[in-house]
């Protein structure tokens, strides 16, 4: 029977937990145990998102409501879009604003259907990372404006009689951060703006403005 050399276990032992300290610095180095992570809240209302042990910083890239477009009547102007925030402890709130509402239209007035379209929300590169934009939805001379695409996308005037539209709402705007993790106490918190309501009609619901899309708040780990 042999008998174990127990010193030189004992030190393949300490050099195998000395190359397992040093991998494990190394992934903590690169965040998130080595993968970058993104973390999409798309959901209109609040929300809550965990601080991923291992990440060293976080990109944060907000997105507001896109607002409603206006419907064909006197008083038929689109809502505006929510604002979409974000807050966490030892950073200061972050918040990109919601879009316009579209204003109404009625007999003798109102726009051309190219300005009844909602407005497209623009793409967002930040850190070398691109986040789209929804596109607007199309506005109608003879009935309903169509909603906006999320995230951000302004919603389409209603219209009627093939020539008055109400006008497109606006799309939401972006907003950026880049935030050290050491510095914070999570996790991030805040409220995805939602889309706008479209404006409503005279005649029914047959020309009412789209709606515009809800936000989204967009959390890069690394």
């Amino acid at each position: 029977m042999t008998t174990p050399n127990y010193p030189q276990l004992a030190a393949n032992f300490q050099q195998i937990a000395t190359q397992a300290q040093s991998l494990v610095q190394q992934y903590q180095e690169q965040g998130t145990g080595g993968s970058p992570q993104l973390v999409s809240v798309t959901t209109a209302g609040a929300y809550s998102v965990a601080l991923p042990s291992g990440a060293t910083s976080v990109d944060c890239v907000l997105i507001g409501g896109g607002g409603g477009g206006g419907g064909y009547t006197s008083t038929g102007s689109g809502t505006a879009g929510g604002n979409t925030t974000a807050s966490v402890t030892g950073a200061s709130t972050l918040t990109a604003d919601g879009g316009a509402g579209g204003n109404n239209s009625t007999d003798g007035f109102g726009t051309s259907p190219s300005t009844a379209d909602g407005k497209s929300a623009a793409t967002e590169t930040y850190d070398s990372q691109m986040y789209a934009g929804g596109a607007g939805g199309a506005g109608s001379t003879t009935g309903a404006g169509l909603p906006g695409a999320a995230p951000g996308g302004g919603g389409g005037g209603g219209g009627l009689f093939g020539a008055y539209c109400g006008y497109g709402g606006a799309a939401g705007v972006w907003a950026t951060e880049t935030l050290t993790i050491s510095e914070l106490t999570g996790p991030i918190t805040g409220t995805v703006g939602a889309g706008g309501a479209g404006g409503p009609a005279s005649e029914g619901t047959t020309s009412t403005g789209g709606n515009g899309a809800n936000g989204a708040a967009y959390f890069y780990f690394h």
